[in-house]
């Protein structure tokens, strides 16, 4: 026993021991009081030190790597293509790896239990890859092997196929044997007799096939052979053949019958201890008639028979059937072309999980031409009993509750006040037109649930259903939060409206009596006064907009006067440019100065209320419509910026028809740098390409410039958000749209991505942010190739004109990320273009650069990054020498080059 002496004073009560201490060994405590009288023993505490929370944590030992080339089948993410498989040995204590190619990383944070990686990232054949693997975890990190790969593999369709083929008269039948030639990378061939697949899944080492099926002497058939890969499928010559009439004494009698089965479970899943039918059908293909036909039916294991009905007329039942037994069904006589019907009732008692699987088999008196179509296997899997039950019971409740629409919100007398005096959407209408939308998605996830019940598919049924119910909370919590915003803002555009009512007639209005005040007083004076009872601080924020709309509001409850009247009050009002040229106005004629200050709150006459909200409705900031848009374009763009709040209106905007609403739709990995094409996440300012469907006109419609002299955020009834706010757009389409990323993106980790197209919003698309995500333009746009360079003397860089090693050479990338001025959408580059906050580096053939100028590129728009750099005198010599450009800790796409003598 090792005794530990309490060191300090007598009134310590703990004491902690960290010397000495192996993992997993068990040590008995006790502490010893002492003083001049004796000592006192407490009571003994045994502790055991736990044996796997105290080891000491090592760098990840040292790992191999290895790499192979591979073509690429492709999913529902990744186009089929060229590939690297990379895999490695475990590294002990590893906790991540991170995968780098060519120094960049590719694939971060893999969890330990991976040891293998699939590179598809712009593969191609014949360009050497440099792949290393780190390993890492909390104490350090250790890499493997470098590895070099140069893939080789053409990853196409499959090659030329040659088809021949001839007919003979077999001993019993017809037949024709086809062959044709290898197809390099072929994964499987398929055969069509008259256009219909005959034979499919051959193996690509098979060459030939035979057919002797319902052969009719005298008949042309006409074959093809079709092969198949991942990339593509390649068609053979057609070869037509004759089946020569001399067959019918040689081989098949022309009163021979072919019989054929088909035999299915009514379902691929069954509950435990249920019912379960199997169908199944007889048919004779041959030209005779099938005598003495039969069917042989063996009782699945974990079943048993209860009835069988047939449309032959035998019915069998009780103890003629059971779990043991095979039943044979005479059908009789089924004449050529004819067919029946079985139907077979089982009682399942096997585990779930278990399979029910029976083969069913069909014959006649005479030999059949024709075998091979005379036997079917059916299967069916087996559930708990109550699973499919619940499942429709839960469909059945699910579509209860979705059929219910979204309630109406039903507004006061201040919605008309909302609606009318902000012309864009307001938020509490996002919030509902979104709720819709997901509802709208909940009732399609519905369908498509009920569908796979119908079909037996049980799994999707389930999936689906989850899909739906999720789709449908997400839309009431929508709703509930557009309820919310809309009491919120009608709550605090009432206080606004009374606390200017009473503000100006009981301090402003009186003492103005006396003195009648200047415009910029009154303007001043009522805002002021709004502004200290704290209105600013209602929906819009303490901005110009709130001044804005307090005025409007202030001048309002003046014209909604009864007593006075309106006639040359509203002739004023259509002269009006602004809200504040209408003060004016009004506050410098005696004849309303008086009307002015005595501000009370009245009922409006519907044509004061029409030519007053007209005045300000023609004064409101609004998203443009482009001159070349038609006229009827624009009065649907006009009739949708304000989302109607009831279900039928929002199905069919009033002002439009049900042929022209459209509903945009951006793809899920459809926002990509505009330069690279490559995913991974926004940057503020970086320029981007948007795909999707019928998020745009049909025609391209090039950006234009607006008011304020920068790049207009609306075009051709187009908007992108970016959190509800807009970009500049650059171009939109119908498919396609170019647009600068807003800088206000930077606070954010993710962002929901918006188009909205003549009023109607996609559903919200989230991208992560990311400080930067450089991309080098392309001359050609596609990402890759030869890069936008200019050179020394402002011509493009090109094979035949290279620029010189020593001379400066202009680069334009985008997705610098912040810069320095703050950046401001659209703005144009001027005197003091704007420059990243991050470090910015450069390599030419794997060359570090002198950078001399990296900034906006002047007379183009913010987003655009310009960068200068000397071509390094050791650089590479060559047409296509590659560019990359890093911006903090992210990389360019490594497929630009340029040429350098």
């Amino acid at each position: 026993m090792k005794i530990f002496p309490l060191s300090g004073t007598f009134t310590d009560t703990s004491f902690n021991n960290n010397q000495g201490l192996v993992p997993g060994q068990t040590y008995v405590y006790f502490i010893r009081a002492l003083n001049e009288k004796g000592v006192t023993d407490s009571n003994s505490v045994p502790v055991v030190i736990p044996p796997d929370t105290c080891s000491v944590v090592a760098a990840p030992a040292p790992f191999a790597l290895s790499a192979a080339a591979m073509c690429y089948p492709g999913d529902s993410l990744l186009p089929a293509g060229p590939a690297v498989r990379l895999s490695w040995t475990n590294s002990v204590g590893a906790a991540q790896y991170d995968v780098y190619r060519n120094g960049v990383r590719v694939q971060g944070d893999l969890p330990a239990s991976n040891t293998t990686f699939v590179d598809t990232r712009d593969i191609r054949s014949g360009v050497t890859y440099f792949y290393v693997v780190k390993a890492k975890n909390t104490v350090g990190a250790a890499e493997s092997n470098a590895y070099a790969i140069t893939p080789s593999t053409e990853c196409s369709s499959p090659g030329s196929i040659t088809l021949s083929g001839s007919a003979s008269c077999g001993s019993s039948s017809p037949r024709i044997d086809l062959t044709w030639t290898a197809s390099p990378s072929t994964a499987e061939y398929q055969v069509y007799r008259n256009g219909v697949l005959r034979a499919g899944s051959l193996a690509p080492t098979t060459t030939t096939f035979s057919d002797s099926l319902a052969l009719v002497p005298g008949q042309t058939y006409s074959y093809l052979v079709r092969g198949v890969n991942a990339f593509g499928t390649t068609l053979s010559n057609p070869m037509p053949i004759v089946v020569s009439p001399d067959c019918t004494s040689q081989g098949q009698s022309a009163s021979a019958a072919d019989l054929s089965v088909t035999g299915t479970f009514e379902t691929a899943k069954i509950e435990q201890n249920s019912l379960i039918a199997l169908t199944m059908t007889v048919t004779n293909r041959g030209p005779g008639i099938a005598r003495d036909s039969l069917v042989t039916i063996p009782c699945p294991m974990g079943a048993a028979f209860r009835s069988v009905v047939s449309t032959s007329g035998y019915a069998a039942s009780g103890e003629s059937l059971g779990a043991t037994s095979t039943l044979r069904i005479p059908l009789g006589t089924i004449e050529p072309g004819g067919s029946i019907r079985i139907t077979a009732s089982l009682f399942a008692f096997a585990a779930p999980g278990s399979t029910l699987t029976t083969t069913v088999t069909a014959g006649s008196g005479a030999p059949d031409p024709t075998p091979l179509n005379n036997s079917v296997l059916a299967s069916a899997s087996v559930t708990s009993m109550g699973y499919i039950s619940a499942l429709e019971d839960r469909l059945r409740r699910l579509k209860s509750l979705l059929l219910q629409p979204l309630p109406t919100i039903y507004g006061s007398d201040w919605q008309k006040v909302v609606q009318n005096l902000v012309a864009s959407m307001t938020p509490y209408e996002e919030l509902y037109w979104t709720a819709y939308q997901k509802s709208e998605l909940a009732r399609f996830q519905l369908g498509s649930a009920d569908r796979f019940f119908r079909a037996g598919d049980y799994a999707n049924a389930e999936r689906y259903a989850d899909f739906a119910f999720n789709s449908h909370d997400l839309a009431t919590k929508l709703f509930s939060q557009a309820i919310d915003a809309y009491n919120n803002k009608l709550s605090k555009i009432e206080t606004a409206f009374r606390a200017i009512q009473s503000a100006a007639y009981q301090s402003l209005c009186v003492g103005l009596e006396v003195t009648s005040g200047t415009v910029g007083k009154v303007a001043c004076e009522i805002a002021t006064s709004a502004i200290e009872y704290g209105v600013d601080r209602a929906t819009l924020g303490g901005d110009q907009a709130t001044r804005d709309l307090l005025l409007k509001l202030a001048v309002k409850a003046f014209l909604e006067n009864p007593t006075y009247g309106f006639s040359t009050a509203s002739e004023m009002l259509a002269q009006s440019p602004n809200v504040f040229a209408l003060v004016a106005r009004i506050t410098s004629d005696p004849q309303f100065q008086q009307y002015f200050l005595k501000l009370t709150a009245g009922v409006v006459t519907e044509q004061v209320s029409r030519a007053f909200l007209k005045a300000l409705q023609d004064t409101d900031s609004r998203p443009s419509v482009q001159p070349q848009s038609s006229v009827g374009e624009q009065q649907i763009h006009n009739t949708t910026l304000t989302v109607p709040l009831d279900y039928e209106s929002v199905k069919n905007p009033k002002g439009t028809s049900s042929e022209s609403v459209f509903w945009p739709e951006i793809n899920s990995t459809g926002v990509v740098n505009a330069a690279s094409y490559l995913g991974g996440g926004v940057s503020p300012g970086e320029i981007v390409a948007v795909f999707g469907e019928d998020i745009g006109p049909e025609q391209l419609v090039p950006l234009t410039i607006a008011e304020d002299g920068a790049i207009a955020k609306s075009l051709a009834g187009v908007r992108l958000l970016f959190d509800g706010v807009p970009a500049p757009l650059l171009y939109v389409s119908k498919t396609q749209i170019g647009a600068v990323v807003p800088y206000a993106v930077a606070s954010r980790d993710s962002t929901e991505v918006q188009v909205e197209y003549l009023g109607v919003k996609s559903v919200p698309v989230e991208v992560s942010v990311v400080p930067a995500n450089p991309g080098i333009f392309s001359l050609d746009m596609s990402g890759r190739g030869r890069g936008a360079i200019l050179n020394q003397d402002g011509s493009v860089n090109s094979e035949a004109n290279p620029s010189d090693k020593g001379s400066v050479v202009s680069i334009y990338a985008t997705g610098e990320g912040q810069t320095d001025p703050w950046g401001v959408d659209g703005q144009i580059a001027a005197d003091r273009p704007p420059k990243p906050l991050l470090p910015v580096s450069l390599t030419i053939g794997g060359v570090p650069t002198e950078i001399l100028y990296v900034g906006g590129a002047p007379t183009l728009v913010a987003g655009v990054l310009q960068i200068n750099v000397r071509v390094p005198s050791n650089a590479p010599s060559g047409p296509s020498i590659p560019v990359v450009l890093t911006i903090g800790e992210a990389s360019s796409q490594e497929q630009i080059t340029m040429a350098i003598r």
